[in-house]
């Protein structure tokens, strides 16, 4: 059975299909079987062959985290994400908080998914939430340990990219990488933002020279007229007064304009101006995507109610 989990986990699903078969040959009921033998069947492009294996698994232990997140995870992969959420959250009505974390990492994916499909913001909004429960729950699990898993600090950085907040997205992104130094998607998505932010401070900043430029001018051309006309009589003192202040003034602010690009955040990153910042979703979205993939090596099963029939690690 570990052999199979070591071909499933480093791609080889032909020869864990192989060795999975024979397992359940002899074991028709193992549960952990069952469900790395459906995972298995979906990485091999065997949809509905996969999750009928799945919902069997579900079916013969309906209270078994492990399997409700199996299956949740696979209906993702396959696009079928009504059901996949439907599933997720009818499992974490019941699920013991010390066995949600997976499940609500779980869900937090297929909201995000759900977002980016019907553009709905709330769908991104409550994957935030359940990627940040996932994230607490790690924690909650080991006796209130720093055990933060990297999957969840990714998956909470790419929930905040969804809700246009770049600077938390970034800080959970490099938070994974100090945890999972060999993290290739927490690094590229990272660098992503900081070049993504960097690109933006630059348009920002020629913006600020040109409002600078325009707004000097205006003030220029203000004093000039409101001076030429009060030579000519044709205003009152107070209207020249007025003008004049208002030219001061325009002229005090013009150069305190490019600063606007430049104020420091928390976080290490700069502020942008919110036009940049909206033509940038699209390539975000498109740049750092929900993990769809199945994983096919879910781990240890624990089970949240006594289960005839199963036994070793589960």
């Amino acid at each position: 059975m570990d052999l199979a989990s070591l071909f499933a986990y480093t791609g080889q699903y032909e020869r864990a299909k192989t060795k999975l078969t024979r397992v359940l040959a002899q074991r028709p009921d193992d549960l952990r079987a069952q469900v790395e033998y459906g995972q298995v069947l979906i990485a091999l492009k065997q949809s509905n062959e996969g999750l009928a294996y799945l919902r069997a698994a579900v079916a013969a232990a309906p209270y078994h985290a492990f399997a409700q997140q199996a299956l949740a995870s696979a209906l993702l992969t396959v696009g079928e994400l009504g059901e996949a959420e439907k599933t997720a959250r009818s499992a974490l009505k019941w699920v013991s908080s010390r066995y949600a974390a997976g499940l609500e990492l779980t869900l937090s994916r297929i909201l995000t998914a759900l977002g980016d499909k019907t553009e709905r913001k709330e769908y991104h909004e409550d994957a935030l939430k359940a990627a940040l429960r996932s994230l607490k729950g790690n924690v909650a699990s080991s006796g209130g340990q720093d055990t933060r898993d990297p999957e969840a600090l990714l998956q909470v950085g790419i929930a905040y990219t969804r809700v246009k907040d770049y600077v938390e997205a970034r800080r959970h992104f490099n938070q994974c990488r100090a945890i999972a130094p060999d993290h290739y998607l927490a690094e590229r998505y990272s660098a992503l933002l900081s070049t993504v932010t960097t690109g933006s401070i630059l348009q920002d900043r020629r913006a600020a020279r040109q409002y600078f430029f325009i707004v000097s001018g205006l003030a220029f051309v203000m004093s000039i007229v409101a001076l030429v006309f009060r030579w000519h009589s044709k205003i009152g003192e107070p209207t020249t007064v007025a003008l004049l202040t208002l030219s001061i003034g325009m002229g005090i602010l013009a150069p305190l304009l490019p600063q606007l690009a430049k104020l420091e955040l928390p976080g290490g990153m700069k502020a942008e101006l919110q036009a940049s910042k909206e033509t940038l979703i699209p390539g975000i979205a498109a740049s750092i995507p929900v993990n769809t993939v199945l994983d096919v090596n879910l781990g240890e099963i624990v089970p949240t109610m006594p289960i005839s029939g199963l036994s070793g690690s589960l």
